[in-house]
């Protein structure tokens, strides 16, 4: 950065290099979130503390935007956006007491 003497070139280098999701903090955030279980907590608080780590790692790794332009034609993000969500309900429902998970 010392050596970038125009404004724009410098956020643009910042913005590169700051943009990245951080591979360790993922690869720890998906480990917690397919270990979490609700044990003592009540479902509610369950779902929030999965929630708070969905939307970390939604932060860090989001889903690609259709490069299609103007209407899409391979539907890849609503494809995309259905995979994520019917894996964030099985680690929700894998993380319930036995209880809820056998209703």
């Amino acid at each position: 950065m010392v050596y970038i003497d125009i404004a724009k070139n410098l956020w643009d280098d910042l913005k590169e290099r700051f943009s990245r999701g951080n591979p360790f903090r993922i690869s720890n955030l998906l480990q917690e979130i397919h270990s979490i279980k609700q044990g003592e907590i009540n479902v509610t608080q369950f779902y929030t503390d999965l929630k708070i780590l969905w939307e970390e790692l939604k932060y860090l790794r989001p889903i690609p935007r259709c490069t299609c332009g103007g209407t899409c034609q391979c539907d890849m993000s609503r494809i995309s956006h259905n995979y994520r969500d019917l894996k964030y309900a099985l680690c929700f429902l894998k993380g319930l007491n036995e209880v809820y998970s056998a209703l």
